[in-house]
């Protein structure tokens, strides 16, 4: 097929359509399923990190799933707890993706994804009334990251933290 096609998939019982294009399908490309953003007790969600990833890998059956709690709330400890989770929820056919949320109220959430890095630098902000080294520029922050590690505006538009004007967006 040329272009993009509309594909229905069933995922755990649950019908979706779903865009491909066709020089993926005519290359073997595999359609995989997958939550990039979620939250855990240690922020401002509901479940465990260890039931989080459990959930996703068991019962919606994805492909592949990040926990990003706000980093601002986490303890070095608690970091310690997500990548132990993550870590040991990883299977042949279930892949963690270390993250986080950073959450400045200056520069607008990133949701900040460890793609390959040698490890992934926890860059907080003043937000949850954090108290120890800040950054709160968009420009800072990005400066920051090394290779391998991606970070995307989280709440573009809304009314969620500051109108994102997209000032920092970088194309390389």
């Amino acid at each position: 097929p040329q272009g993009w096609s509309q594909v229905e998939v069933v995922v755990a019982g649950w019908p979706a359509g779903v865009w491909v294009h066709g020089e993926d399908i005519a290359a073997g490309r595999e359609l995989r399923f997958g939550d990039l953003h979620s939250h855990t007790v240690l922020s401002d969600g509901t479940w465990t990190p260890e039931r989080s990833y459990a959930y996703a890998r068991d019962v919606a059956l994805l492909d592949f799933a990040a926990v990003t709690d706000h980093v601002e709330r986490l303890t070095d400890g608690e970091w310690e707890r997500l990548m132990t989770a993550a870590e040991e929820a990883t299977t042949s056919s279930f892949v963690t993706v270390p993250a986080y949320e950073w959450t400045s109220l200056e520069s607008m959430h990133r949701c900040v994804y460890d793609l390959g890095a040698a490890s992934l630098p926890l860059i907080r902000s003043g937000n949850f009334e954090w108290d120890g080294e800040v950054v709160e520029d968009a420009a800072e922050f990005h400066a920051l990251l090394p290779d391998g590690v991606l970070a995307i505006p989280h709440h573009p538009g809304s009314r969620v933290g500051p109108a994102h004007g997209w000032a920092d967006y970088q194309t390389d």
